[in-house]
């Protein structure tokens, strides 16, 4: 039988470090983005159709079945796992899944500033499948491939959110052994203890409400857009592209 394990999952830009951190001094072995790195192309070939279940699955034992077979809670924090949330489900029965959203306008500034979708910065972002886009999900549409070559970084991030997020949520829906998780909720002094303790449940490990206190006083990734960031033109945008999923975590766009 496969030792209790969480999978956290996300688009990044969620505190997945803080949480790895807080869980590694709870005794469980803890780790972020544990790789390997080409589990991120995995993740964003199936989020896009173009790997079957059965092959993520495959690969997924065989990158983690060893290290679930010790009897030793596992947590893993990653944005490298987004788009194989059904997959994990399948592979590992005994596992819990996690999506950590958080709110498009929070998650864009942060982006931004780590420099994810560039084109000019992450040269790497030309090998298949390194970030999840619109053409890999219909190959042959040139008018598709045109517009997202012609978008810059900030709506690349905003339909990487909605995308995202929207592949977490309906691989795990249905599943008693996912859930979704705010952000800010992880990170609030009055909500965050309840959340981290549901970590520390689903791992088999017993935190005392002081240390799960604690642990939230940090914060993280805290990046918020301030008035002028962003154009008019540049807000409408952010609505059209990432409303509709936002909507399911309780979010409401409201510009500064």
């Amino acid at each position: 039988m496969s030792a209790r394990a969480v999978f956290v999952v996300s688009t990044g830009r969620t505190g997945t470090q803080f949480l790895a951190r807080t869980v590694e001094g709870w005794g469980a072995r803890s780790h972020h983005e544990p790789g390997p790195w080409w589990l991120r192309h995995l993740s964003n070939a199936h989020a896009s159709g173009a790997v079957s279940e059965a092959r993520a699955v495959r690969l997924l034992h065989r990158v983690r079945d060893e290290a679930l077979a010790v009897d030793e809670p596992w947590f893993e924090a990653s944005c490298l796992d987004h788009g194989l949330v059904g997959p994990l489900l399948t592979a590992f029965p005994e596992a819990t899944v996690v999506q950590v959203v958080r709110h498009p306008v929070g998650y864009v500034r942060s982006a931004q500033d780590w420099g994810a979708y560039r084109f000019g910065g992450r040269p790497l972002n030309l090998l298949p499948y390194r970030r999840l886009a619109p053409p890999q999900f219909d190959r042959w549409n040139v008018a598709e491939r045109a517009r997202w070559v012609g978008q810059d970084q900030f709506e690349r991030l905003a339909w990487a959110w909605a995308a995202m997020n929207r592949a977490m949520r309906t691989q795990g829906e249905g599943s008693d052994r996912f859930r979704t998780a705010r952000f800010e909720d992880l990170t609030d002094a009055e909500r965050g203890p309840a959340e981290l303790g549901r970590l520390a449940a689903d791992l088999g490990l017993s935190v005392a409400p002081d240390g799960l206190a604690a642990a939230v006083q940090k914060r993280v990734n805290a990046s918020q857009p301030k008035a002028g960031d962003w154009t008019p033109a540049q807000w409408a945008r952010l609505e059209e592209l990432t409303a509709s999923e936002a909507a399911e975590y309780g979010y409401e766009l409201t510009p500064p």
